[in-house]
C-alpha cells in the first residue's frame, strides 16, 4: 500500500483543482499531462543516473554554500542572536529573514543581469 501512497497524493491534488476550479473546461489536460511527465523523466534521470545524482548534489552544494554566506552575515550583524546553534535557539526575525532577503537580493541581480530570464 505505501507505494501508492504517492499516486493518491497525486490524484488528490488533481481531483482538488478539478472541485475548486471556477470553469473546469478551461483547465487543458495536455499540459497537465506534459508537466507530470516532464516530472517522471526529470525524477527518472535524477534516481537511474549517475550524471543526474552529480548534477542535483553540485547543486545542492551550491545552494548549501549560498545559505552558508547568509547564515555568517546574520552572525556578524546580529551576534550571538544570528547563530542557530547559540543560547537563543532559532529565532526567526534573525536567521530566517536575513537568508530570504539574501536570496531576494541574489535573485535580483540575477534579473538585472539578463540571467534569469535566459534560464
Amino acid at each position: 500500500m505505501t507505494r501508492f501512497t504517492p499516486l493518491l497524493g497525486i490524484a488528490t491534488i488533481l481531483g482538488a483543482v478539478v472541485v475548486f476550479s471556477k470553469d473546469r473546461r478551461a483547465i487543458r489536460w495536455r499540459i497537465v499531462a506534459w508537466g507530470f511527465g516532464l516530472q517522471i523523466l526529470m525524477a527518472v534521470f535524477v534516481l537511474r543516473t549517475n550524471l543526474g545524482y552529480r548534477l542535483i548534489d553540485g547543486a545542492s552544494r551550491v545552494a548549501v554554500r549560498m545559505l552558508s554566506f547568509s547564515f555568517e552575515g546574520s552572525r556578524f550583524v546580529f551576534g550571538w542572536l544570528g547563530d542557530p546553534k547559540g543560547s537563543a535557539g532559532f529565532v526567526f526575525a534573525f536567521q530566517a529573514l536575513p537568508m530570504i532577503i539574501y536570496v531576494a537580493a541574489f535573485f535580483s541581480i540575477l534579473y538585472y543581469l539578463r540571467v534569469l530570464p535566459l534560464l
